[in-house]
């Protein structure tokens, strides 16, 4: 069992080197929603809004227990390590498959049951290189002290995690716990990508790759909404789509450009002998 995922885990290292993959992966855009009636591709965008709008509020009332369990488990692998790295890595890899189920599915108000089905793909992708991540324990979680200015991710981190969609610029110290925060792709990312920042570069490359590409799509598609937002819904609630999604994209771009650092220097290595 070990050989196939050591098999799988060369694989994906090869095939997170080449451009093709992150062309195909951005083409996945393209796959438009499941719907009960089934709608045309026009309506992807406004299928969107509705799902992820709508998705988990029938699981508000777990989101505290999302969110203990969720800081038990960086504190766990803080303070023990490789020691707990395999089930830390198991418990994002199960996060993002909770995530697929309860954010990027759902009904609507005006669409009926819908899946979300280019989010389905690409979080499906990230939950697996987590899960081969979980088997082969590429990454090495001791955490090291560091120069000050590595630590700019913890910040931007804690501020996308207390950011909600129902309440626009309220940060309440009890939405720490409260927020949809745990069970959302573009809030709880940055937590997962600041922590592979702190232990670069001894890192699962294709799990920081795969996971801050998807990061950098979905920050970009969400500044853009956000910045629609300003002048089609309100500026208060524009600027906080922005504000709220500002962290993913800027830790996403940072780790996918030390990911790619990683894979030069690689090569250069392999060319020198």
């Amino acid at each position: 069992m070990s050989e196939r995922f050591e098999g799988l885990q060369l694989r994906l290292e090869e095939i997170t080197r080449k451009r093709v993959f992150y062309a195909i992966f951005i083409f996945v855009v393209l796959l438009p929603p499941i719907t009960t009636p089934l709608y045309g591709f026009s309506q992807s965008y406004a299928i969107l809004g509705e799902v992820l709008k709508n998705s988990l509020k029938p699981y508000m009332f777990l989101m505290p227990i999302a969110s203990v369990i969720l800081l038990l488990m960086i504190v766990g692998v803080v303070v023990y390590g490789n020691r707990f790295g395999r089930v830390f890595s198991a418990f994002v890899g199960v996060n993002y498959v909770l995530i697929i189920v309860l954010q990027n599915t759902g009904m609507t108000p005006s669409y009926g049951y819908a899946i979300l089905l280019n989010n389905l793909v690409w979080i499906a992708i990230v939950a697996l290189v987590w899960f081969v991540e979980a088997m082969v324990q590429k990454t090495d979680y001791t955490f090291e002290r560091l120069p000050w200015w590595r630590y700019w991710v913890v910040p931007l981190s804690i501020i996308a995690f207390w950011a909600q969609y129902s309440d626009p610029w309220n940060y309440h110290p009890i939405l720490l716990l409260t927020s949809e925060a745990p069970l959302s792709f573009c809030f709880v990312t940055p937590i997962f990508l600041a922590l592979l920042t702190l232990l670069y570069p001894r890192v699962n490359m294709p799990v920081m790759r795969v996971t801050s590409f998807l990061g950098i799509i979905m920050g970009i598609f969400n500044m853009m909404g956000g910045l629609a937002g300003v002048f089609i819904v309100d500026l208060l609630t524009g600027t906080h789509a922005m504000f709220t999604h500002m962290p993913l994209l800027l830790i996403s771009l940072y780790c996918f450009r030390l990911s790619i650092r990683k894979k030069k220097q690689r090569e250069e290595e392999s060319d020198s002998s």
